[in-house]
C-alpha cells in the first residue's frame, strides 16, 4: 500500500528501503533465534510490486553476513530489547553503505 500510494506522485524516482536484522537472529548462526525478518517480508513485498524496478533494498543482515565479521552482537547496544545499533556501527557499517548508493 505504501509503494503504491507513494509513486502517484509523478517525481519520485526510486524508493530505498534499509533494514537490518535483530540482534537475535545472529543467536547461532544466520537462522538464529526468529524464524523471519522484516528483510524477508520486504524482499517479498518489493518482487511483487509493480514498482520493483524503481526501489533499492538495502538488506543489512547479508552485508554484515558478506562481511564476516567478528563479533557481530557488539553492533548492537547494549541491554537493548530492540536492536538498536551502536553509534559505532552506525559509523562503521551503516552509513557508510547507505552513502555508497545514494
Amino acid at each position: 500500500f505504501y509503494i503504491k500510494n507513494a509513486f502517484k506522485d509523478q517525481k519520485l524516482e526510486k524508493i530505498i528501503f534499509v533494514s537490518h536484522p535483530h540482534k537475535k537472529h545472529y543467536l547461532g548462526g544466520i537462522i538464529g533465534k526468529y524464524k523471519i525478518d522484516v528483510g524477508d517480508l520486504l524482499i517479498d513485498v518489493i518482487n511483487k510490486s509493480q514498482y520493483k524496478d524503481k526501489i533499492i533494498h538495502l538488506d543489512f543482515r547479508k552485508i554484515l553476513f558478506e562481511k564476516n565479521i567478528e563479533n557481530i552482537e557488539k553492533l548492537f547496544a547494549q541491554n537493548d530489547i530492540f536492536s538498536h545499533l551502536t553509534i559505532k556501527a552506525y559509523i562503521n557499517y551503516y552509513f557508510p553503505e547507505i552513502l555508497k548508493i545514494i
